[in-house]
Parts: structure tokens; sequence; C-alpha cells
């Protein structure tokens, strides 16, 4: 009759046993006791007390005195896009040592130049705020080709856009000629370049597998702004750029020559094969762009984040 009474007892003794090993533990020695003492609470840990913070003051680069042309300009850390100039912000950062860079763009009706500003070390210390202030080493920079010690920079080489004139005369037959075979030697040679290979191979990967947000890693040399995140802006003015002039033959212009001019038959003949060529270089020009206008719609279309 006593044996359900003795296994509620044991049950009760098991139960206190399990409950006593659970007891607080932190800071605990082997041999201490685990008893609960008022003093015994968890210890936060703030974000701030494990981070260093960056202190951005960068404010949009200086207007030119041209009026046709425009100024952009965006920054990065360790190649991530943070956005487009002015910013003036904190960032809470891991200590550690970060590459910032700002890429800024020149835009007019003729040409998209670009200049690159990279602080290359910026230490972040746990608890502490560094200021980058950015404006001034950029406008020196571009406005004065002044370079400060520590910072790296570079400058997109100005762009070979051949303007091309054709006068009608005696010599203008083996002149077409010779474009003919030169065109599609100057077009290989833009698509063996580095720029359009990586810039087409990015463009390919993205056909085959679409951006889950709106940017993409691009690796271009420095002089146009470096391995980077781009949007779909910093593509359209990349799409600009690397656009090929292929001599000027897309848009040439055409005159007579006064004292020695061809035949009425002649002309016209000369100026079917400038319409070829300018054909060629049309077709080429337009899939370049159309390749980079997909990669436009496929970021502008992808999830913001």
């Amino acid at each position: 009759m006593n044996r359900p009474t003795v296994i509620v007892m044991i049950l009760a003794t098991i139960s206190f046993t399990v409950l006593s090993s659970c007891g607080p533990t932190r800071g605990n020695k082997r041999g201490q006791s685990n008893a609960h003492t008022p003093t015994d609470t968890p210890y936060q840990v703030k974000a701030t007390d494990l981070s260093g913070t960056l202190r951005i003051v960068a404010d949009e680069p200086s207007r030119p005195s041209d009026s046709s042309t425009t100024m952009k300009g965006w920054l990065f850390i360790k190649g991530q896009l943070i956005g487009r100039l002015p910013i003036h912000q904190d960032r809470m950062l891991v200590p550690g040592t970060y590459e910032v860079r700002a890429v800024v763009v020149a835009e007019s009706p003729q040409a998209v130049n670009y200049w690159t500003v990279v602080w290359p070390e910026i230490t972040i210390e746990q608890g502490r705020d560094f200021t980058l202030n950015a404006k001034e080493a950029i406008d020196d920079f571009i406005s004065n080709n002044i370079e400060r010690q520590g910072i790296n920079y570079a400058r997109s080489p100005d762009p070979q856009k051949q303007v091309r004139h054709i006068t009608l005369n005696q010599f203008t037959d083996s002149l077409l000629s010779e474009a003919s075979n030169d065109l599609p030697k100057e077009w290989q040679s833009f698509l063996d370049s580095p720029e359009w290979k990586t810039v087409s191979g990015t463009a390919d990967r993205l056909r085959m597998s679409p951006p889950s947000r709106q940017r993409v890693w691009i690796d271009v040399p420095n002089e146009l702004g470096g391995s980077r995140e781009f949007d779909a802006e910093q593509i359209r003015l990349l799409a600009k750029r690397l656009s090929p002039n292929l001599g000027g033959w897309g848009s040439p212009t055409v005159s007579v020559d006064t004292y020695s001019p061809p035949s009425p038959n002649d002309q016209q003949r000369l100026r079917a094969k400038i319409d070829q060529l300018a054909g060629f270089v049309h077709e080429r020009q337009e899939w370049v762009q159309k390749n980079l206008d997909g990669m436009i719609k496929q970021l502008e279309q992808a999830p913001e984040k």
C-alpha cells in the first residue's frame, strides 16, 4: 500500500536535483556554488561597445564652369555602394581597416570622364569616431590636380572620339577601301579589350541569373573608377564611355573637292560606300548599347535592397 508514496518521493528528488543544476553559472569556477545572488545579472553588450564610427562628410563635387557638363559622384566602402553624393552620415563598422573610394563622373554631350579618389586604409577603432571629409580631396584633384599624401588617385584618359571628314576627290576610293579593311580589325580590338570583356561577361551572367538587388559588381580598371558595385545610372554612363567610335566612321561629314570634283555618278557611288561603312559602325554601336540597356533594365526591375 506504500509503493505509490515511494514513487512520488523519488520523482520529487530528481526534479530538485535537475533544477538545482540549471541555476546561473556565469563567472563560476569549478567547485564554486551556483547559488543565485541579487548581483548575478546578465551582461548587456551594446553595438557601440563593439564597433567604431565612420563619420562621412561628402558633398557633391563642385559644378564645372561649362554648363553643358554635369558632375555626379558615388561613395563606396570596400567596393560596396554606399550611395550617391552628397552623403552625410555615421556608419558603425567592426574595428578594422577599410578602403573608401569616391568616383566622380563628368558627362558632357561629347564624352564621359572619370575621377577616382581612394582612401586605401582608414582604420576604425572600437568606441572611436573617424571623420572623413571627402569634398576637399575630391575638388582639389578635379579642379587643380592636387594629390594628397596617403590618398590614391586615378583619372580616365581623354576618350579617343575621332571626327571623320571626307572630301570627295580622286583619292576617296582608296581611302574607303582602306577603311573597309580596317574597320573589322578595329571592331575585334574593341571586343578583345579588357573593359569590354569584363562588362560583357557581367551582362551574360545577369541574363543567366537575374540580380537579387539593384546593383552588380563589375571589375573595371581604376581609370574607370575601379572594381565596385554599379547601379543603373553608373552603367548608363559606362555605356556612353565604352561606345565604340571606330574611327569616326559612324557619323562622317562629307564635302566635294572644288578643284577636282568627281563626276556626279562617282559622287553617288562614293556616298553609297560611305553609307555602308557608317551602317557597319551603327550596327555594332547599337549592339553594344543593347547589351548594356539589358543590364540597366534588369537592375531597375530587381528588388530594392
